[in-house]
Formats: C-alpha cells, sequence, structure tokens
C-alpha cells in the first residue's frame, strides 16, 4: 500500500515491489503460509479460522494489486479447492 500511495500509480506492472518481495517470488511465500495455516485449522480442528482467511486475503489483494496472473491463478485454484475440501 505504501508503495501504492507514494507512486498514486495501481495500473497494469505499476508494482514492482509488494508486500512479499517481487511480486513474482509471492507464491514462494504466499502458497505455502495459506497451506501451514490450512493445516494448522485441521489440527485444532477447525473448518476455517480468522487467520487462514486473513492470510488468504493478504495474498489476493496483493496478487491482485500487482496482478502476478500465475501465482493469482494458482492462488483462485488453491480458493477452489479450499471451498471443495470443506
Amino acid at each position: 500500500l505504501v508503495g501504492i500511495f507514494q507512486s498514486g500509480d495501481i495500473g497494469f506492472k505499476s508494482q514492482v515491489y509488494l508486500f512479499f518481495e517481487v511480486k513474482t517470488a509471492t507464491f514462494r511465500i504466499a502458497i505455502p503460509a495459506i497451506i501451514c495455516s490450512l493445516l494448522l485449522d485441521h489440527l485444532d480442528g477447525k473448518k476455517l479460522s480468522v487467520s487462514t482467511v486473513t492470510v488468504y486475503g493478504l495474498c489476493l489483494f496483493e496478487m491482485t494489486t500487482g496482478f502476478a496472473a500465475t501465482s493469482l491463478a494458482t492462488l483462485l485454484l488453491l480458493g477452489l479447492f479450499m471451498a471443495v475440501g470443506r
């Protein structure tokens, strides 16, 4: 968000460095974080926790803002698998 406010640009390929580092490296942190959160939910016997929804929402926001198309498609498929699996 700081990068967006500083530059004022939210267009296509405008944000190179985002919350999780470079936009093309986001999947290295985001997807394992979501999976780990889901595993912790499973161990606690919960269907879905606030932390899982928060991590997924943050990742979704970053990937749509920075527009990392492949990572966004992977994240949406992961969300679909989460919904079907629950």
